[in-house]
């Protein structure tokens, strides 16, 4: 299933917060950039169409930026549940990629 960038870095978030792993905006930038690289290379399909930027320090979902800039670089430590369930494969993905 495909989801959309935001779904996914609300649960990233979500997932970061009950595991104790502070994420920024820009580490929450590279973890997507990583997890759609990395879920590609093992399903052969995207896991989000939204488009991935090249930005000075690196690569950008711009949605999922500007959803939370107001952060700055500080801890993002408050987000929205996702607008749709996460499966448990990749919910488990996602966990995976959090903490590696």
């Amino acid at each position: 299933m495909t989801y959309n960038a935001v779904d996914l870095a609300r649960r990233l978030i979500k997932l970061s917060i009950e595991n104790e792993i502070w994420l920024t905006n820009m580490k929450l930038q590279k973890l997507l950039y990583f997890a759609w690289k990395d879920y590609y290379r093992e399903h052969r399909r995207y896991l989000f169409e939204d488009e991935i930027e090249a930005w000075k320090f690196g690569p950008v979902v711009p949605k999922v930026y500007h959803e939370y800039r107001f952060c700055a670089s500080n801890i993002i430590c408050l987000t929205k549940e996702p607008s749709m369930e996460m499966d448990s494969e990749t919910d488990d993905f996602l966990l995976k990629t959090l903490i590696t």
